[in-house]
């Protein structure tokens, strides 16, 4: 276990951390747009993260809030 005990990869890292906000300020930054779009934030990012697995990644942008529809009519309601 000594090899355990001196690699010290804590989160405070400030790569890691710095990573980490890059992600939260994106997530943050799409649920403004989500909001200014008129979308409910939540309901987008239970969408979108849904959808994610099976989605081509060449149309990855129809999932952004300023393009994003719900999957189905009935989600529209």
């Amino acid at each position: 276990m000594k090899y355990v005990e001196d690699f010290d990869i804590t989160p405070q890292t400030p790569g890691i951390m710095a990573s980490r906000r890059m992600r939260a300020a994106g997530v943050r930054l799409r649920s403004a747009s989500a909001k200014l779009d008129d979308i409910d934030p939540h309901g987008w990012l239970a969408d979108v993260l849904g959808r994610l697995p099976d989605h081509p990644a060449k149309r990855i942008h129809d999932l952004l809030p300023w393009s994003w529809r719900p999957q189905n009519v009935a989600d529209a309601a």
